[in-house]
């Protein structure tokens, strides 16, 4: 990049107002989401996914709580884009769970792929699944390395490694597999798969032939590592639309495909492959079930359905009517009609007006019998589609009694003014509700200004619970509920709705803040206790100790600002800094002692917290060797035979906490001397 003509450019303040104006629009054309630079404090996992490891550090410098969620995304992220460097410093700066071994049930699949598994990253073997399925070698090999006597799940990863479409990964996870049992006795977490399915799914000949030579030298003790026969290797080449090794099975492996012939064949017409289906055909593969044709009306496959009248014997089930009007597919409808397709039910025709799908709906009515019943209307109603409705009205006799149509939410307006010219409604406060809760404002004032239902105080609660503040503001403008109350506030302050907590204090007066104010400690709202702080008073804060609770929650932006600004409102407890130390929250510990008094300070040492079960476990579990090393510098002088009992602990339970285990070391040796 030339530096002098990126400064020339951004020093002018027109083209550079003109630029990162269209930075926005640029993102929303792209359909992706932009930060102002301000708002990544809260959002280290963008941070991460763009690799400003520098950033990201200061980022986490700050003292502000982070949920597991956001720790587990942001390490997503260093495994996906950054470096290994970024990622080792995440371990210990989240203080990773260095010691559990699998979380049952954790691994499921993804919505889209059937061996596409998610991982919470919130312990070692699930960070090491992730880094395999993301082609990170350099972080493999530093996790295997580092952390030696951690029992990795070598199973899953080996079941895991061809989704890295990597040779390398596979091989790596081949040779380490333990050739002992001790690291196969593993519940499998929720994995189903063979290395054998994987490894097809991918279409990676070289990898399974590199697999099958390493089954038939017999690499592996226990032989269920590498069990061919008992995986869906033709199923899973399927699913990943590999024709070529769907040849290469047929040529090699044939008699895998007669263990689940049915299965087989379904699966080509699953996912929508008719070259493979022929190709199993030729070969042999014969075998189907019901399901064969459901699946190619499913995926609109009129070729597939026409090539099986001609050369199988497969019967078309009593579904496909149905899987052919719900999706809207006219041409496939009316060969099926035409073909002896059997529905004996009115849920084509329901299935139809479901979706939207008019033409469907009209061509069932003229050339089948069964009709449509009563849910059709419901469908319709439900969906917004008022040309079917008005359809429906104008050429059939179904019709929907007021009983049933009570428990029917309508979410368009013009389908709603609709239904008040044609059909009997009672509408209840569950309407209203409902159109609060989508954010609906349209339906709101419909129902409100014709009085069709009683709104209650409770739907400005909801409109605030689910941040909709049009609603609120309109609902409080238009007269219909005259006043705000305590419990909107504390809504909108627990949601950190800033502008919804001014517009509502703007328009009210006498509105307690005890609980608003606890809302914010609790929350982390600094900014809307900012603000709510001119209107407090000396009872508002009587309630609570808010130091204590901004401590629970480890607020520590909030404690500070409190200390600062609020003196009344609390105590600097004993509890507080237990609180701290049990949560590992260093900078948060320290500040509670400096600013706790001496009496406190000398319970602090006296008590100390070495001396508890529920305090050390933790600590050594999660490695937090920064506080272990604090807590013996500032407390009482502690026994030898103590500190050589932790050093036996970590030693015996806690294996990877090297770090805490040479502080403890490191203690002993300054009280021999």
């Amino acid at each position: 990049m030339d530096t002098n003509k990126f400064l020339l450019v951004f020093k002018n303040s027109v083209l550079n107002k003109l630029i990162f104006n269209q930075v926005t629009s640029i993102s929303s054309i792209a359909g992706q989401k932009h930060y102002k630079w301000k708002q990544l404090e809260d959002y280290p996992h963008i941070l991460a996914s763009h690799n400003y490891f520098e950033h990201l550090k200061l980022c986490l410098a700050s003292t502000k709580n982070r949920k597991d969620e956001c720790k587990q995304l942001t390490i997503q992220m260093a495994i996906r884009f950054g470096d290994l460097e970024m990622l080792i410093y995440l371990l210990d700066r989240f203080k990773v769970d260095l010691h559990t071994i699998i979380i049952p049930r954790e691994n499921v699949t993804s919505d889209k792929s059937p061996v596409i598994f998610h991982e919470s990253c919130s312990y070692l073997n699930s960070i090491l699944c992730f880094a395999l399925q993301h082609r990170r070698v350099d972080i493999i090999k530093y996790l295997t390395n580092r952390f030696k006597k951690y029992k990795w799940n070598y199973r899953n990863a080996l079941i895991l490694a061809p989704l890295s479409g990597s040779l390398e990964i596979l091989m790596y996870f081949v040779e380490n597999f333990p050739k002992d049992n001790r690291h196969v006795k593993f519940e499998n977490g929720g994995i189903k798969i063979t290395v054998f399915d994987s490894a097809a799914y991918m279409g990676r000949l070289d990898m399974i032939e590199y697999l099958l030579e390493k089954r038939l030298a017999k690499v592996f003790r226990y032989t269920e590592v590498l069990d061919l026969p008992s995986s869906k290797i033709f199923e899973f080449a399927i699913r990943g639309g590999h024709l070529h090794l769907v040849e290469y099975l047929l040529n090699n492996h044939k008699s895998l495909a007669f263990k689940n012939e049915y299965r087989v064949l379904d699966s080509a017409s699953e996912f929508n492959r008719f070259d493979i289906v022929k190709l199993l055909f030729n070969h042999g593969i014969k075998n189907y079930s019901m399901e064969f044709l459901d699946y190619a009306v499913k995926n609109g496959n009129l070729e597939l359905l026409k090539w099986s009248r001609a050369n199988t014997n497969a019967r078309l089930s009593n579904n496909v009517l149905s899987i052919a009007a719900l999706n809207g597919d006219l041409e496939c409808l009316k060969w099926l009609n035409q073909n002896g397709a059997e529905g004996y039910s009115t849920i084509p025709m329901d299935n139809a007006a479901k979706n939207g799908h008019l033409e469907c709906f009209k061509y069932l009515h003229f050339n089948r019998t069964e009709g449509c019943s009563q849910n059709a209307i419901l469908f319709a109603l439900e969906n917004g589609h008022l040309d079917v409705l008005k359809w429906i009205y104008d050429n059939r006799t179904e019709r929907c009694s007021e009983a049933v149509l009570k428990d029917i939410r309508i979410s368009r307006i013009d389908v709603l003014e609709w239904v008040l010219e044609n059909q009997p409604k009672v509408f209840s406060t569950k309407d209203l509700e409902f159109a609060v809760q989508k954010g609906y404002l349209d339906i709101v004032q419909l129902l409100c200004q014709k009085k069709m239902v009683e709104c209650r105080y409770e739907v400005m609660n909801l409109a605030a619970t689910y941040q909709h503040f049009h609603i609120v503001k309109w609902l409080f403008e238009s007269g219909v509920i005259s006043n705000f109350q305590e419990s909107t506030v504390n809504v909108a302050t627990s949601y950190g709705n800033y502008e919804m907590v001014q517009y509502i204090m703007q328009n009210s007066s006498g509105i307690p803040l005890s609980y608003p104010v606890i809302f914010c400690v609790v929350h982390g709202c600094l900014d809307i206790l900012k603000y709510l702080t001119p209107m407090i008073t000396r009872d508002t804060l009587s309630h609570r100790n808010h130091f204590d609770l901004a401590v629970d929650h480890q607020n520590f932006d909030i404690l500070q600002w409190l200390y600062e600004n609020l003196p009344d409102c609390g105590l600097i407890t004993i509890t507080s800094f237990n609180q701290a130390v049990r949560n590992g929250n260093l900078p948060l510990a320290k500040w509670i002692y400096e600013n706790i008094n001496e009496k406190k300070i000398e319970s602090i040492k006296k008590y100390n917290v070495f001396d508890r079960d529920d305090f050390v476990e933790p600590l050594f579990k999660q490695n937090q060797y920064e506080m272990i090393e604090y807590l013996l510098e500032i407390l009482n002088e502690i026994p030898k035979s103590d500190l050589e009992d932790y050093k036996k602990l970590l030693e015996l339970k806690y294996q990877n906490s090297v770090e805490s285990l040479s502080v403890i070391n490191k203690a002993i040796l300054k009280s021999s001397k």
